[in-house]
């Protein structure tokens, strides 16, 4: 299965400087998404060459402890953090240079600065980059589309210093082929490679309209500004089966 087979992704007409998404379920959802996403967690929370290489020596326990369900809020958190990058990537084309949450010390550890930074690639450098915030919600909410957005106007403010820190010493020490690109994009600050995001996911059920109504009334938006409206049926429990799918080889592989 890919995403494609998955989620609908249909950009509306519109300000081009303001663009909403409607990303939504095809029905009947098929069988294998909960693997797939589970999946997608564990590689986003532990590189699978150092589950190969280490697991063994660490012990499955540790590592198996370091996927098991935490708080809900947590999860639910990470989820939405996960599944918006997919949505980027399959649908959008951009690359991410380094997984934030493979650098929890703490599996309930909530990690602090823009939650996805995102690059859009070529032979002669960074052509566009992307600062992005991601919110999910069970329950209605008819701000968490501003709350995201406000979030991106504070860490704009400082620079999206604490961003863009943490992922240029990773990509240095991790030896990145990517390195150049961020740090020519480092060295200009050129605004006009900058694009923001809102990733929404709501449960299916408590969706209103209101949500990109409140974002679209406000006069100070940044631009351009992409918001996806991510629409999931029965999202409590399908964050709660993918959480148990993660980490069901590792618990296989203790045997």
């Amino acid at each position: 299965m890919t995403l494609r087979d998955w989620l609908v992704y249909e950009p509306r007409p519109g300000d081009p400087a303001f663009t909403v998404i409607d990303v939504e379920e095809i029905h009947p959802r098929p069988e294998d998404v909960t693997d797939q996403l589970g999946r997608r967690l564990r590689d986003a929370k532990l590189d699978p060459r150092y589950i190969d290489r280490m697991g063994a020596a660490l012990g499955w326990g540790p590592i198996a402890a370091r996927l098991a369900r935490g708080r809900p809020g947590i999860r639910r958190g990470e989820f939405g953090e996960v599944l918006a990058q997919a949505i980027a990537e399959t649908f959008e084309g951009w690359q991410f240079p380094v997984s934030k949450l493979r650098y929890q010390i703490d599996p309930e550890q909530t990690l602090p600065g823009t939650d996805l930074f995102g690059l859009r690639l070529t032979d002669e450098g960074a052509t566009e980059v992307l600062f992005a915030e991601s919110k999910l919600r069970t329950t209605y909410d008819k701000n968490a589309a501003v709350a995201a957005h406000d979030q991106l106007v504070e860490d704009e403010k400082r620079g999206f210093d604490s961003i863009l820190t943490f992922v240029l010493q990773r990509m240095y020490v991790e030896a990145s082929p990517h390195l150049g690109a961020l740090e020519s994009y480092l060295n200009s600050r050129d605004a006009d490679l900058s694009t923001y995001g809102v990733f929404l996911t709501f449960e299916t059920e408590v969706w209103r309209e209101e949500v990109i109504e409140e974002l679209a009334a406000r006069d100070d938006l940044l631009i351009p500004l992409s918001t996806r409206a991510g629409r999931v049926s029965e999202l409590r429990e399908l964050i709660d089966a993918v959480c148990g799918a993660a980490g069901v080889d590792l618990v296989a592989g203790d045997d």
